[in-house]
């Protein structure tokens, strides 16, 4: 998923057409950086069941622009049913009058990444 599909998402889920609101745009970046840090372990743990090199934060690129082509590095998963609830708890805590509405979408978006990652087997050899 690309950065702009991400905010166009996520702007759906809270009822906004993409560039019309210029504060919401500017705030999508920060946002974005922000739930990509507090995710990376659970994108980890699609790359150890996929046998891929771990994600560190300092590998996630800083995001500056909503408008950006650029893809995530995150599993498509994490990317179209997590992420954007993380964002929308961003987006509707900026909003002074939606905090109870927020921490309610930031459970949300918690849940979601614990109900989406796959555990990891690995054998322990007792000697």
């Amino acid at each position: 998923m690309t950065i702009r599909q991400l905010y166009e998402m996520s702007c759906a889920l809270i009822f906004e057409t993409p560039d019309d609101d210029e504060d919401l745009k500017t705030g999508f970046p920060h946002i974005l950086n922000q739930i990509l840090a507090e995710a990376v372990d659970y994108e980890n743990q699609f790359r150890r069941l996929d046998g891929e090199t771990l994600l560190r934060v300092e590998d996630i690129p800083l995001y500056q622009s909503a408008d950006s082509n650029e893809m995530l590095p995150f599993h498509e998963k994490l990317c179209r049913a997590a992420l954007p609830l993380g964002i929308k708890a961003g987006l509707l805590q900026e909003d002074g009058s939606k905090q109870a509405e927020a921490v309610m979408e930031y459970n949300k978006y918690i849940t979601a990444l614990n109900d989406l990652t796959p555990a990891v087997f690995i054998d322990v050899n007792s000697e």
